[in-house]
């Protein structure tokens, strides 16, 4: 998605309309996840993530989300991530001066 390469995708030869990716945590360098999207000519049928809330009953984790997110429109899109949320964030130290 950036530049620096942060999904890597894999098509099943096997099993047709199924896709690995493999992410690198945001948070730690150590980390990487595997997740499983399964998908038919219109709609996502199954997924199946590693990280520690991807076997969930209702909704995807946001691994999964983020890889058909990143299909879906992301790759369409020249979408550049800010990486300083600094100007996202107000200081609680001066929310009365406002």
């Amino acid at each position: 998605m950036e530049t620096n390469k942060d999904y890597k995708l894999s098509l099943s030869k096997l099993i047709p309309g199924l896709l690995q990716a493999q992410l690198q945590s945001r948070h730690s360098s150590a980390l990487k996840y595997k997740c499983w999207v399964e998908h038919d000519h219109r709609n996502v049928t199954a997924w199946y993530c590693l990280c520690k809330v991807g076997a969930r009953v209702v909704g995807t984790c946001s691994h999964v989300a983020s890889v058909i997110w990143y299909l879906g429109v992301g790759r369409h899109e020249n979408v550049v991530w800010p990486t300083d949320f600094s100007s996202y964030i107000k200081d609680a130290a001066t929310r009365g001066e406002e």
